[in-house]
């Protein structure tokens, strides 16, 4: 079992790293616990963790691994709609910087589809931020 308190740690020390411009190094911690969470079978940890690298990784810029990032979030298997639905959005948002824009808008209007009739704040907060980032979005097909 992953030992929580020490994950807390590394998330923390990771974000701690990023803000300070080490971006590689942070993601070296995250992806060590990533890891971890994945040989344990740990998949909410293996969401969150996957989540921080790729909103680190879109930081600085890095398209492939905010798809490596958030294609593994896609990829697992259990009710995580909101983890989707993020993992959706941070794809839509790189690709849309990088200039991918329909690959983009395809991961826009999933993320859109995920929360839409949601009443969970977080989806919310979600749905407001797709909607103020993309006005039309209601009108693209999932």
């Amino acid at each position: 079992m992953l030992d929580e308190a020490a994950l807390g740690a590394a998330m923390l020390q990771s974000a701690r790293l990023w803000v300070k411009g080490h971006s590689s190094e942070a993601l070296n911690i995250l992806d060590e616990w990533i890891a971890k969470a994945e040989q344990e079978n740990q998949i909410d940890w293996v969401d969150t963790l996957c989540g921080q690298a790729s909103m680190i990784a879109g930081e600085a810029g890095d398209l492939r691994l905010v798809k490596q990032y958030c294609e593994k979030v896609l990829s697992q298997k259990g009710e995580t709609t909101f983890d989707w639905a993020m993992a959706h959005y941070r794809l839509a948002d790189a690709m849309f910087r990088h200039g991918e824009i329909d690959t983009a808008r395809q991961h826009a209007a999933k993320s859109y589809a995920l929360v839409a009739h949601s009443t969970r704040d977080e989806d919310r907060g979600l749905l407001e931020l797709l909607v103020k980032n993309w006005p039309e979005i209601s009108n693209w097909k999932a």
